[in-house]
């Protein structure tokens, strides 16, 4: 079996690899693929966004396709930054930055959620369709540090 894992980021791909050790899947991400449009992030929730990543990349590639959206809800913060988390303060801002300007808008102390939302989607026969579609989600509760690395 062939799953597309829908990311570039080295240490995701490395993580992955190492869960299905042993597995008969072959991995492959987006850099291993014919470039393909990034599918803009449109939902209003992490689970819509995983989803139509997802989608968007079976359906390009005609395969088994994984993708994900995560990220930071704080409570201090209603919220924020949320499904905006990777965007947060700039699409170039480092994460340190990130947290920096995430500490300065009074987040520091605050209960927090890590939110993961995946989507595995299937291509089918027909490309404007997808066969089959698994989701999970999960979050991690926890606390900010009061002052930041």
């Amino acid at each position: 079996m062939t799953l597309l894992v829908a990311t570039t980021n080295k240490d995701k791909v490395g993580e992955i690899r190492r869960i299905l050790a042993g597995l008969d899947v072959t991995l492959l991400t987006l850099d291993d693929v014919q470039p393909i449009a990034t599918p803009e992030e449109t939902g209003r929730t992490f689970e819509e966004n995983a989803r139509l990543k997802a989608v968007a990349y079976a359906t390009a590639c005609d395969c088994l396709a994984v993708a994900e959206d995560s990220g930071l809800e704080i409570d201090a913060l209603g919220g924020l930054p949320g499904i905006e988390s990777a965007r947060f303060g700039g699409e170039h801002t480092t994460y340190p930055e990130k947290f920096r300007l995430l500490y300065a808008a009074g987040a520091a102390g605050s209960s927090a959620r890590f939110v993961c939302a995946l989507t595995l989607a299937q291509a089918a026969a027909r490309k404007s369709e997808v066969s089959h579609r698994a989701e999970a989600f999960q979050k991690l509760r926890g606390f900010l540090e009061r002052q930041g690395r």
